[in-house]
């Protein structure tokens, strides 16, 4: 008969041998990554090119980059059909395209001079919501055509109204 008051040395084996089990399954299980959004200056945005060794290659980021261009080409007669969150080879050549008219070095991938040449196209927006600023991104091109974004007061999160799915705001993420 053993002791009420100490569990039989089987038992306690056993239950050491099932929580090794399950520590080594959550140790080992992936963590979703974190989404990173743009905050604050856009001089501080990540970089975006091909190569996702080095920089973003996707996200909403990638697809506000992509909408930058549509507006750029096409103004009111733009289409959306390239726009997926992808920076793929496509979306390089566009890039450069973008860059030569921002008046930036044309190298096909977005870094600080490119997102500072973008960001002094941005206008304010006058509003008296307590919760975001308001801005536009004036296309060199078509300034009748603009980009709606806002930027939250209190975190400096940037958001973006996405024409290219419904006109549905979305967080400049990636």
């Amino acid at each position: 008969m053993t002791n009420s008051r100490h569990p039989h040395p089987r038992l306690v084996l056993g239950a050491l041998i099932t929580a090794a089990a399950l520590a080594a399954v959550v140790l080992r299980t992936p963590t979703p990554a974190s989404a990173h959004a743009a905050t604050g200056s856009w001089s501080d945005n990540d970089n975006l090119c091909t190569s996702a060794s080095s920089c973003v290659t996707r996200g909403n980021i990638v697809r506000f980059w992509q909408t930058i261009y549509v507006e750029e080409d096409a103004g009111p007669y733009s289409t959306c059909w390239f726009v997926d969150g992808v920076f793929g080879p496509n979306t390089a050549d566009k890039t450069e395209w973008v860059q030569s008219r921002l008046r930036v070095s044309a190298d096909g991938w977005v870094g600080q001079q490119t997102w500072i040449a973008t960001e002094r196209r941005l206008e304010h927006i006058p509003n008296e919501d307590l919760t975001f600023n308001h801005y536009y991104y004036n296309p060199v091109r078509a300034p009748y055509q603009a980009i709606l974004l806002k930027k939250h007061r209190t975190t400096s999160v940037w958001y973006f109204r996405d024409k290219c799915d419904g006109h549905v705001w979305k967080k400049l993420d990636h």
